[in-house]
């Protein structure tokens, strides 16, 4: 079993474990509520315990730990504590898929990009192939004349997942651009949105799905760019009387020669936003 099976198997048996203490709605198994909550709080970040008026920001740097160095990752920090932590890449024309889950330390103002093994990157793209009924999908494809020329066409998706600390997914939004290409000029040829909440999660917890959309697309003769993003939210992590949210956004772009941009942005507020950990996946197909 390799490590990266071996964790799964852990985190899935600690799933376990915490579905086997619960009867009734209850939580049998763990401590009580306040000794929970109390718990958690000490994890929060000592950035985030401090008493703040104004917004900062932070560049982050790879930790010695990371499998990836990701290009420009930022995180705003309100002073409501919501955090935002984006990041940005390129990829070339047929470049291989890339999954890797995103951690931020930040005390330390560091980052940790963990890539996933070669199989599960493969088992995703198989059933990323077949409908999948628990996405939601709003597609665009418009008519736009052909070119005159031999064209290549080629497609860019960008996954965001959002993970609870035990690496259950919670929401996810999916963004997807494709357009033609013949080395001097682009052409947009369409683009789709899709987003999935989980309700309910492994542990019983229930995510909603708020709103979604396109931001804009920008289409010139060399060069195609959309935006999209999703919303999500939960009341039942801790104190059902208060809420936490989740907002995806995801910038793709097309050039002439085929090459591809991306940025990937992570909105976290609420209760316990900071346990949060997002999951990015992207491909050309």
């Amino acid at each position: 079993m390799n490590c990266f099976s071996y964790k799964k198997y852990m985190l899935f048996g600690l799933a376990m474990a915490f579905l086997s203490g619960c009867a009734d709605g209850e939580v049998t198994g763990l401590p009580a509520n306040d000794e929970r909550t109390d718990s958690l709080l000490e994890s929060k970040p000592d950035i985030l315990k401090e008493k703040r008026s104004e917004t900062i920001e932070l560049q982050l740097e790879p930790s010695a730990f990371t499998d990836k160095v990701l290009e420009d990752v930022r995180v705003v920090i309100e002073p409501d504590d919501t955090i935002i932590v984006s990041f940005k890449g390129q990829l070339a024309p047929g470049a291989i898929m890339e999954a890797f889950d995103v951690n931020v330390d930040l005390d330390k103002k560091t980052y940790t990009a963990t890539l996933e093994n070669e199989e599960d990157s493969d088992e995703f793209i198989e059933k990323l192939l077949q409908e999948d009924p628990l996405f939601f999908e709003n597609k665009e494809t418009p008519h736009a004349p052909v070119m005159n020329k031999t064209i290549w066409k080629t497609t860019l998706n960008l996954e965001i997942t959002t993970k609870d600390p035990l690496f259950l997914t919670l929401c996810r939004t999916t963004h997807i651009l494709s357009w033609n290409y013949d080395g001097t000029t682009a052409q947009f040829n369409s683009r789709a949105l899709k987003y999935f909440a989980a309700n309910p999660t492994l542990v019983g917890t229930r995510w909603y799905h708020s709103s979604s959309g396109y931001s804009y697309l920008t289409s010139t003769s060399t060069k195609i760019m959309s935006e999209a993003y999703a919303k999500y939210w939960n009341s039942d992590f801790g104190n059902p009387t208060l809420r936490t949210y989740v907002d995806h956004r995801i910038y793709l772009a097309g050039l002439k020669n085929g090459y591809l941009e991306y940025s990937s942005s992570t909105k976290k507020s609420g209760e316990f936003s900071w346990l949060l950990i997002s999951s990015v996946r992207v491909w050309v197909s």
